[in-house]
């Protein structure tokens, strides 16, 4: 166990710390990269739904309208 615990110190004195503007810089990258995903991801979910919808129809965006009642019925209310 001691021998983990040093070996574990050892390897944390072995880290670099990061300056302020490597730090800034590597967020910014990491950023535009979500960004970049997010936009192609959209792009992906416009260009399947669409063809979902041309393929089967569109289901007036999966919301199921409820039926009208028929002619003559008050959805049964009774005055």
């Amino acid at each position: 166990m001691w021998l983990f615990l040093r070996q574990v110190i050892d390897e944390l004195r072995k880290v670099v710390v990061p300056t302020r503007r490597e730090l800034t810089n590597y967020t910014l990258v990491v950023l535009v990269f979500v960004v970049i995903v997010i936009g192609i991801v959209t792009g992906f979910d416009a260009v399947f739904s669409r063809g979902a919808e041309a393929l089967f129809g569109s289901t007036g965006g999966g919301v199921e309208q409820p039926a009208a009642p028929p002619a003559g019925v008050d959805g049964g209310v009774e005055d």
